[in-house]
């Protein structure tokens, strides 16, 4: 963004643009026609499944919110790759 905010505002753009169109195509695909109102509650579920999908909801939220502490434990390992490593530029 600091370098280009015309290519960081295009890429944005494809992203968002990218992520209606796969909801989009995943409504069509599995409901049929496009509906724009989605099933109103996932009946197929029952109480135990939404218990064990409950915990990986609320990981994949936390990892979105404070993903430093999911990244924290790679920083030694990374700097001694960086420092010590050995890379070859040529390719």
């Amino acid at each position: 963004m600091q370098k280009n905010s015309l290519v960081a505002t295009l890429a944005t753009l494809g992203m968002i643009l990218g992520a209606t169109y796969s909801l989009w195509l995943y409504n069509r695909v599995i409901f049929g026609n496009f509906k724009p109102k989605f099933p109103p509650k996932f009946s197929d579920l029952n109480k135990r499944e939404v218990l064990i999908f409950l915990p990986f909801v609320v990981r994949i939220i936390w990892m979105g919110v404070y993903l430093e502490v999911f990244l924290e434990c790679m920083h030694t390992s990374i700097g001694n790759l960086v420092q010590h490593g050995k890379f070859d530029l040529k390719t």
